[in-house]
């Protein structure tokens, strides 16, 4: 289902939409941090890219969350909590645009990017 087309900064038309899709039945599997965190630990170090631009990522397990190596060999690290908040709002409106999850991360396009991959690997 692609993502829906909301304007600009609507907190009641979003609230409003993500309650009518929370009502409905889901047709993708809901996704956890704990099950991206499992899935990135057996796979070890995996090379992808961003959705978007494509842009390529390593990224590996570590306590208490994920690390990213980016293209320019820089390091992010995403918390177990904000990659829950990623997944509870994936699996509100399956929507993979990243700045729908600016107020969670600003490592929204490699979370989304694993998120994908978890989903179909």
């Amino acid at each position: 289902m692609p993502c829906p087309l909301i304007p600009p900064n609507p907190p009641l038309a979003r609230r409003a939409y993500r309650i009518d899709r929370y009502l409905t039945p889901h047709t993708m599997p809901l996704i956890t941090a704990e099950a991206i965190f499992r899935f990135v630990s057996e796979n070890g170090h995996i090379a992808m890219e961003t959705r978007a631009r494509g842009r390529l990522f390593t990224v590996h397990a570590i306590p208490g969350g994920l690390a990213f190596t980016i293209q320019n060999g820089n390091h992010r690290f995403e918390s177990l909590a904000a990659l829950q908040g990623v997944c509870d709002e994936f699996n509100l409106d399956n929507c993979d645009v990243q700045s729908d999850y600016r107020d969670i991360t600003w490592n929204a396009s490699y979370v989304l990017a694993v998120i994908d991959r978890c989903l179909n690997p």
